[in-house]
């Protein structure tokens, strides 16, 4: 597993450039490890045969980057593990499961919450939501 502890947060969706955004930073400056997901809200024929359509997912620079297949989301009050398919972990040359740990306020897991319900809105069962 790759575990990575941040200390800023972002989310937002960008209704100008049709981008939604979810990112995690060990601070919100000068930033040198961060985990970002982003998905167009509208995709086209020619997106989803490019495989455009899916989350892209980026890990601390362009390095470690693409479009992939997320199986699982699953969001607690103090972390967010992301289980990859084993061609996107393969193809990113990394573990097929991601923990993202932090702490945020009520607010900001609530907003967090709405965007990524948005990012997999057309992928039913893939986000769960854990109290604890």
């Amino acid at each position: 597993m790759f575990t990575q502890t941040a200390q800023f947060l972002y989310s937002n969706c960008d209704e100008e450039i049709d981008v939604i955004l979810v990112g995690f930073a060990d601070q919100e400056f000068e930033t040198k490890e961060y985990i970002l997901l982003q998905r167009s809200l509208e995709s086209d024929d020619r997106d989803k045969a490019l495989g455009l359509d899916k989350v892209h997912l980026t890990i601390n620079g362009e390095e470690c980057s693409g479009y992939c297949d997320i199986k699982e989301l699953l969001l607690r009050s103090n972390s967010l593990e992301i289980i990859l398919d084993e061609s996107t972990a393969e193809g990113l040359e990394l573990p097929k499961h991601i923990k993202i740990e932090f702490n945020v306020d009520v607010e900001q897991l609530q907003a967090m919450r709405n965007h990524l319900e948005l990012m997999f809105q057309n992928e039913p069962g893939v986000l769960n939501y854990f109290d604890s």
